[in-house]
């Protein structure tokens, strides 16, 4: 029995997101504790009270924080939320919600799914306007630079 690597991806235009629900599903799971604010356009899912949300920088502060301190405050930001669009493509724990809920999974615009992968191999999720293909390594057809001139020249080497 070959064992399997589930790999994640978004097979429709918009891009990769999950929902509301997996979100809170994910958090359930990995034992995460939720501390969501929301606004008109979106809820965000902290996984730290505010009080421990130390070293990110809102308002004017970001408006007049320097590149560094911008990508310092970014990275503080990354980890202490649970984001629709930040999860590892392998990450078992979402694979496990993805199939438990299905279609309700997949956030806005999106259709999550899921490709088996034998172990070891090379591959990349490409996108164009949100929708994701998985590329093999060994499916992918290579140009040769040079190749055309020389099989017109006729000095092709093979």
């Amino acid at each position: 029995m070959t064992t399997t690597i589930k790999v994640i991806y978004n097979a429709a235009y918009g891009g990769f997101n999950v929902s509301d629900i997996a979100i809170k599903r994910y958090a359930e799971l990995k034992g995460f504790i939720l501390y969501p604010e929301s606004n008109d356009i979106f809820t965000t899912y902290w996984i730290v009270p505010p009080e421990a949300r130390k070293g990110i920088l809102e308002g004017e502060d970001w408006y007049h924080a320097s590149l560094d301190e911008r990508m310092q405050s970014n990275k503080a930001h990354k980890a202490m939320v649970l984001g629709p669009y930040e999860f590892d493509r392998e990450d078992q724990t979402l694979v496990q919600v993805i199939e438990e809920l299905g279609k309700a999974a997949s956030g806005l615009a999106a259709t999550l799914m899921i490709a088996e992968l034998v172990p070891g191999t090379r591959y990349r999720i490409t996108e164009y306007d949100g929708y994701e293909t998985i590329e093999l390594c060994d499916e992918i057809i290579w140009d040769i630079a040079g190749a055309q001139a020389a099989r017109a020249a006729g000095t092709e080497q093979t």
